[in-house]
């Protein structure tokens, strides 16, 4: 599946990044990847329900 578009994230939701799980999550506030290349927020966040292959630096983007 493709990557969703911002014109379905939630209102409260400023960033997009994919998981290592290889599916999108929604993210509040900024996530920053861990040693097991895991995104982690200190805000809320959301599974926005798509899968694809990961690549997890690359995949992480703020609300345009």
């Amino acid at each position: 599946m493709n990557k969703p578009s911002w014109t379905d994230a939630p209102p409260w939701a400023n960033y997009l990044a994919m998981n290592i799980d290889e599916e999108w999550y929604w993210y509040k506030e900024e996530p920053y990847l861990d040693l097991y290349f895991i995104w982690h927020s200190y805000g809320d966040e959301q599974l926005a329900g798509y899968h694809e292959p990961y690549n997890a630096g690359e995949t992480k983007e703020k609300r345009p």
